[in-house]
């Protein structure tokens, strides 16, 4: 099994996250408009990488943004809550991700709730927060 590599992992956790009953459109983008919600869509945050005693761990982390309605529809708290927990629990259920990677897991860390607003419409959303670490020994002349 090749490492994991930060495409890889977002494939990975877009085949988890479209097991997410009700989530219509999931992104590897921001998009410039909202045709259908819910939308998930990924952006990447930040890497990591450490190298102690010949064992290197990296860690990739992604932003996933939730668009669940119009902030001004009464329907988008109530959605909101409701899809928080999976959004956590669907990548619980596989945190290898298919078998992506192969000595670590992914997790979904933090949602922060909040309000976006795309091509005039303010819309209500909740940015979370995946780690996901791998680890492999590398070995040294």
């Amino acid at each position: 099994m090749a490492n994991a590599t930060p495409n890889t992992i977002v494939e990975g956790l877009h085949e988890r996250f479209a097991t997410i009953t009700g989530l219509h459109i999931i992104l590897d983008h921001e998009p410039a408009s909202i045709h259908d919600t819910p939308t998930l869509y990924t952006l990447t945050k930040r890497y990591r990488k450490i190298e102690k005693a010949g064992v290197v761990v990296e860690t990739f982390e992604f932003t996933h943004r939730l668009i669940v309605d119009s902030a001004e529809n009464t329907t988008a708290e109530p959605l909101l809550r409701a899809l928080i927990p999976e959004v956590s629990y669907c990548v619980e259920r596989d945190p290898q991700l298919g078998n992506r990677i192969n000595k670590g897991r992914a997790f979904v860390e933090e949602g922060i709730a909040g309000y976006s607003r795309i091509n005039g419409t303010t819309y209500r959303v909740m940015d979370f927060t995946s780690f996901t670490k791998s680890s492999r020994v590398v070995l040294r002349p």
